[in-house]
């Protein structure tokens, strides 16, 4: 069997190509600046993808029999199309928990994830759909304020419920390797629910130092946002922040049900990032 894992310059992405690797698949990395990516096991072949550029698709799906996938709608009917004429039989869709069944998308970031789980779905080509939920790496931003000893954001008391990142790649592997899972929709989270302020003290003790999360306006958490997304990408983080505030978040069991092993902690998660925040 052969694997090609999108997203190749991705933390996540980097899990799902080594751990398929170590487990004897071959695995096709694909990525729009394969001279950037790093830490892939030897062995893996290299090559040009960009999920927006339908003439790259061909050369990459080219013997593939499966296929790990990013959430790009610009070219994924595309996509689609030309994995159906390469042969492949399966597609596991990194999506997003925003994409909830029965319901429209209530902002941006459902809409692109359930765009690409629709197409895929409508492929006729196998398919899984594995929804992240906040994915704790997201706390790898505070990495320079941690140093300070203090973290500054919006909604100290908002819950999440953090997944490592190992975790769901852990998961897709699973869809891509098992059995059972065609037509499946997981959602993946880790296993306690947290409050920004709690995971800034964690990611203080783990790395021994005192951190505590001071609460700023929203406006000013905006302004931060606009640097790296659009505006309404910004207001649809906010609102999850605001919406979680004294409000305990969903956690799933579905790491420990797909793969047989308990979901990692954040206090895990911080350990394994330590070098990140020192």
């Amino acid at each position: 069997m052969s694997v090609l894992v999108t997203g190749a310059g991705g933390t996540l992405a980097r899990h799902v190509a080594r751990t398929l690797t170590e487990r004897g698949t071959a695995v096709r990395a694909g990525s729009r600046t394969p001279a950037a990516v790093k830490g892939l096991a030897d062995g893996t072949e290299l090559v040009p993808l960009d999920l927006a550029a339908p003439a790259t698709f061909a050369p990459a799906l080219e013997g593939i029999d499966k296929v790990f996938l990013y959430c790009e709608p610009r070219g994924i009917t595309e996509f689609t199309a030309a994995a159906r004429s390469a042969g492949v039989r399966h597609i596991t869709i990194l999506s997003s928990a925003a994409v909830i069944d029965g319901q429209p998308p209530a902002n941006p970031i459902a809409e692109t994830h359930a765009r690409v789980e629709e197409a895929v779905a409508a492929s006729g080509i196998g398919w899984t759909a594995v929804r992240a939920g906040t994915l704790a790496t997201a706390a790898l931003a505070w990495a320079d304020e941690v140093r300070t000893g203090v973290v500054r954001g919006a909604y100290a008391r908002s819950e999440s419920a953090p997944v490592h990142e190992a975790d769901v790649a852990a998961v897709a592997v699973e869809t891509l390797t098992g059995e059972g899972h065609a037509s499946r929709r997981y959602v993946v989270t880790g296993p306690e629910s947290l409050t920004q302020r709690r995971q800034a003290e964690t990611v203080g003790t783990v790395v021994g130092r005192t951190v505590r999360y001071e609460e700023v306006p929203p406006e000013a958490v905006r302004e931060a946002l606009l640097a790296f997304m659009p505006p309404e990408f910004a207001d649809t983080v906010l609102g999850y922040l605001a919406a979680g505030v004294d409000r305990p978040a969903p956690v799933e069991d579905t790491v420990l049900r797909v793969t047989g092993t308990p979901a990692r902690t954040f206090a895990q998660w911080a350990a394994d990032h330590a070098a990140d925040f020192r």
